[in-house]
C-alpha cells in the first residue's frame, strides 16, 4: 500500500484554481504573462496593490511578480522545474520570461495529481490482488488516484478486470492502464471509447472484458460495474450495498437487449451442434439465449449447480470489412466486443458520514462463484476484514479444494464429490480494497 501526501497542498479550493489556471492556454501568452494573470485565491500574499487578496482588485493584477511567487513556492518545492522536457519553474526576478509550452505547464499538474495528491479527508488506503490461476491468466487490477475533468474534484480509486475471449482487450486495459479514464464522468465508456476508436480486435476476433471501478471522493463513494465483475461496499463491517450483476438473470439488462436487438429468441435444448450453427445463422440479426448450466458455492465446502444463459449477440460488420463472428457471453455487457453489447454501467452512489469506517471491495467472478454473499455470513465478514491478498488466495484455495457438489439433472438432485484439477477448470481471480477512515 502507498499513501500519497502533498507537502505543499494548501487546501482543495487552491488547488481547483491552479488547475483551471494552467489548463488555459490564454492565461499562457505573453500579454498576460507581461500584464494580466489570474491568481490562485491565497490570502498569504498579497497582491501587487497591496491587498491581502486578489479579491480587492478582482481577479486579476497588474504585476505578475505575486503569481510567480506563488509558482516558485510549488515547482520549486516539488522539484518540477524540468517536466515534459521545458522549463517550468518560475524564472529569477532579473530575468522573467513568458512560458510559451503550456504542455509542459499541464504535463507538471498532472504529474502532481497523479504522485502527490491525496484525500485528506476521509483518508484512504488502498490494495490490490492477482491471482492467475487458469491458463488465460486474464485477471488485472490496479488503484490510484484522480482529479475529475469536469469537477477537479480529488480522490482515490480501485479497478478490476476480467477478460474473455482473445488477450487482445485485457492486454490494451494492462497497457493503458484504467488511471488517465478515471477522471471521466463514466470511466467505463470513456475506455470502452478508447477499445472502439483504436480497432483493439481485429477481423474475426472476440475479446472483451468485464470491469469494475470505484472513486472515493471526500463525501461520497461511486461505484461501476459493467458484467459480472462485482463491487461491495461496507459501513462499520456491515454490508450496506453491492452492485448487480449484469447478465440475463437481470430484468433490466433483458428490457435494454429488447431495446437495443428487438425481442430475443431462445435456442432450442439439446440441438447439435450443426443444429445449432443452423439456427444461428438463420437468426444473424437476432439475439439469442442459449440455455446452459453453472456453478455456485452455496457454503465454504458445497457448491451446486445452476441455470445460466449464454447471450450470442448478433454478427456485426467490422470496422476493416470483414464480418466478425457471433459474440456468445454469459454476461450481457462488457468492454470490447467492437462496442455491440453496449456500454451502460450499473452505479451506485454511497454518503460518506463522518465518524465512520468504509470499505469497498472489488473482485472477478472467480471470487464470487467460489462465494456467497447472499446467505453465508461468514463470507461476508470475510470480505469486510480481510486484504486483498487474503481475498484472492481465498478464491485459489476454493477453486483448488474437494467439494460436496449438488447437480440437477431431469428434475433430480445428485450428490458427489467433486475437486477441479486442471487448469482448464479453474478460473482467475483478483480483488482491490479501498479502506476510509473519516
Amino acid at each position: 500500500m502507498e499513501s500519497f501526501t502533498s507537502p505543499v497542498v494548501k487546501d482543495e479550493k487552491y488547488w481547483k484554481e491552479f488547475n483551471a489556471m494552467i489548463r488555459n492556454p490564454s492565461n499562457l501568452q505573453d500579454d498576460h504573462l507581461e500584464n494580466k494573470v489570474p491568481v490562485p485565491v491565497d490570502s498569504s500574499i498579497p497582491c501587487a496593490n497591496g491587498h491581502p487578496s486578489c479579491n480587492g482588485c478582482g481577479d486579476e493584477i497588474a504585476d505578475c511578480s505575486a503569481f510567480f511567487d506563488q509558482l516558485d513556492e510549488y515547482y520549486v518545492s516539488l522539484e518540477l522545474e524540468n517536466c515534459g522536457g521545458a522549463t517550468t519553474s518560475a524564472p529569477s526576478d532579473s530575468a522573467r520570461e513568458p512560458v510559451y509550452d503550456t504542455s509542459a505547464w499541464i504535463a507538471s499538474w498532472d504529474k502532481i495529481a497523479s504522485e502527490t495528491v491525496t484525500v485528506r479527508k476521509p483518508e484512504v488506503t488502498t490494495d490490490t490482488a492477482v491471482i492467475q490461476l487458469s491458463n488465460k491468466r486474464q485477471d488485472y487490477a490496479e488503484a490510484g488516484v484522480f482529479c475529475d475533468y469536469d469537477t477537479d474534484n480529488i480522490g482515490s480509486f480501485i479497478f478490476v478486470a476480467d477478460g474473455h475471449g482473445s488477450d487482445n482487450v485485457i492486454n490494451r486495459i494492462r497497457q493503458v492502464k484504467m488511471a488517465p479514464h478515471m477522471p471521466a464522468k463514466s470511466p467505463l465508456e470513456s475506455m470502452q471509447t478508447q477499445l472502439t476508436t483504436e480497432r483493439v480486435c481485429p477481423r474475426g476476433i472476440t475479446s472483451g472484458a468485464t470491469a469494475a471501478y470505484a472513486k472515493v471522493y471526500a463525501d461520497h463513494i461511486e461505484i461501476g460495474n459493467i458484467g459480472d465483475a462485482h463491487g461491495f461496499i461496507f459501513k462499520d463491517d456491515q454490508l450496506i450495498a453491492e452492485s448487480e450483476d449484469q447478465d440475463w438473470d437481470s430484468e433490466s439488462e433483458r428490457a435494454r437487449l429488447t431495446e437495443l436487438y428487438g425481442e430475443p429468441l431462445t435456442m432450442p435444448s439439446r440441438l447439435s451442434k450443426h443444429s445449432q450453427n443452423m439456427f444461428l445463422d438463420a437468426n444473424s440479426s437476432r439475439v439469442v439465449i442459449e440455455p446452459c448450466c453453472s456453478i455456485k458455492a452455496e457454503t465454504p465446502t458445497c457448491i451446486r449447480q445452476i441455470s445460466a444463459s449464454y447471450i450470442h449477440y448478433p454478427f456485426q460488420q467490422a470496422m476493416d470489412g470483414g464480418v466478425n463472428q457471433r459474440a456468445k457471453l454469459a454476461p450481457s455487457q462488457a468492454l470490447g466486443h467492437h462496442g455491440r453489447t453496449g456500454t451502460t454501467p450499473n452505479i451506485i452512489n454511497i454518503p460518506i458520514v463522518a465518524g465512520s469506517r468504509y470499505r469497498v471491495v472489488l473482485v472477478s467472478d472467480g471470487i464470487t462463484d467460489m462465494m456467497n454473499t447472499k446467505s453465508c455470513q461468514e463470507d461476508v465478514a470475510f470480505l469486510a476484514t480481510q486484504s486483498a491478498a487474503a481475498i484472492t488466495e481465498l478464491g485459489r484455495t476454493r477453486w483448488q479444494q474437494e467439494w460436496q457438489s449438488y447437480m440437477d439433472l431431469d428434475g433430480n438432485t445428485f450428490e458427489q464429490k467433486v475437486k477441479f484439477t486442471k487448469s482448464v477448470e479453474f478460473d482467475d481471480v483478483c480483488a482491490a480494497v479501498a479502506d476510509i477512515v473519516v
